[in-house]
């Protein structure tokens, strides 16, 4: 029997997120600690869950104020409806219950390390190994261990853990379920930081998959610029495979780090962190790892890249490749590299023009949604983005985008 999959969603809730987490929405270019403030009084409302009238009224006071942070504050409206839910339980069972009428499927959940947002900032939230534990007991579970399928998040700044030996390969087994890695490099770490590298050479020997962030949108690091780069010379997986690539990579970092008038937006540095051309050092040492570069770039890059953007970002000259164009060329020269089309699926106009860039049957593109943070999207619910899933591709697609295609992605060599 063929297993529909949804290879991306998030169960996480609020009390999983750091106390400052709500400052990736909540910002004042005038007044930067009005932002601070009101994210921390914001995030202590969202750990109640009889708060929500008040949680929305503040939204929409200010959505009046900040008109620019409309589109920011709808997902953190949604992160209150959903987010505050008491158990990630509870939040699984939401998009289980989309999935029903598909007959079998499989939910690949990502947890998420979120404990490193902000190197400067103290916080009382719920860190990862808890959150790993709590899907770890939903999967024992025998009403959920068939329908989900968890990836475990790992972070390079996780203090105290051998990331190989105590943690992938404690929960990358049968006694635990995990199926696979998630990283989100724009939290403020590289893919190619050298604590990583014994890492990525277990995952390609055994075949664990690794599932990446790799859109400019989504939570970025939310600290100093300078509690990141003030370490000196960085250390590169890879460099010697790829001198070319690095130099370039370098450079990046060097034009950035001159940049003053960037430092203080975070939205923007940060980009340099989740850049497509970083995975490319990694790749070039580990040629048969298996990753799958999320949302194809993100949906703005795809239409960048047709020159069909309305407003295109201000980024410095450094930061201008386009990201959708990186992830295209990284899966045509490695076997193993993937994409999936979540989040960018809500945007009907990039996907059209995704489906007539693809014209090798989509060998290497999966089906996800990005639940729930999706909800912000004006056709962001789970049955929305079906919908437009079905109308889009043929019944020959989606048997290799949902079924084919994220079977030999999640397959290792463990279990």
């Amino acid at each position: 029997m063929k297993t529909f999959t949804n290879i991306h969603s998030h169960v996480f809730t609020a009390k999983h997120s750091p106390d400052y987490f709500l400052e990736t929405a909540i910002h004042f270019s005038r007044w930067p600690w009005l932002g601070r403030w009101l994210a921390r009084k914001l995030n202590e409302m969202v750990q109640r869950r009889d708060s929500r009238f008040l949680l929305k009224t503040f939204a929409g006071i200010y959505r009046v104020l900040s008109p620019s942070s409309r589109s920011a504050i709808r997902r953190y409206i949604e992160f209150i409806n959903i987010g505050t839910s008491s158990t990630q339980r509870e939040i699984f069972d939401d998009i289980a219950k989309t999935h029903v009428h598909l007959g079998d499927y499989r939910i690949v959940v990502l947890t998420q390390v979120l404990d490193y947002l902000d190197l400067e900032q103290e916080s009382n939230h719920i860190r990862i190994r808890t959150q790993v534990e709590q899907i770890a007991d939903l999967k024992r579970n025998m009403l959920y261990q068939k329908n989900i399928c968890p990836f475990l998040g790992v972070d390079p700044r996780m203090v105290g853990v051998d990331l190989v030996n105590d943690w992938a390969k404690k929960y990358i087994h049968p006694d635990y379920g995990f199926r696979g890695i998630k990283i989100y490099p724009a939290a403020g770490f590289f893919p190619f930081d050298t604590r990583l590298d014994e890492l990525w050479g277990w995952a390609e020997k055994e075949q664990v998959p690794i599932m990446t962030h790799c859109t400019r949108g989504g939570s970025w690091y939310l600290g100093s610029f300078e509690s990141v780069f003030n370490t000196g010379y960085i250390e590169m997986i890879g460099e010697g495979k790829d001198p070319a690539t690095a130099a370039r990579i370098r450079q990046r970092i060097m034009d950035l780090k001159k940049d003053k008038n960037i430092k203080s937006q975070n939205s923007k540095w940060t980009n340099i962190f989740g850049h497509p051309q970083n995975y490319r050092p990694v790749l070039e040492k580990y040629p048969r790892l298996k990753i799958c570069l999320a949302h194809a770039g993100g949906s703005n890059e795809i239409l960048r890249s047709h020159g069909k953007l309305l407003v295109p970002p201000k980024y410095p000259s450094y930061l201008q490749e386009n990201w959708y164009d990186e992830v295209r060329s990284l899966m045509k020269d490695f076997e193993n590299v993937y994409t999936d089309i979540s989040y960018t699926i809500s945007n009907r106009k990039a996907m059209k023009l995704f489906y007539d860039d693809n014209t090798d049957g989509f060998a290497k593109v999966m089906y996800g949604t990005d639940f729930y943070l999706t909800q912000q999207e004006k056709r962001g619910d789970e049955s929305d983005l079906q919908k437009i899933f079905f109308g889009l591709f043929s019944d020959k697609e989606i048997e290799r985008i949902a079924y084919s295609n994220p079977d030999g992605f999640i397959r290792n060599n463990i279990f």
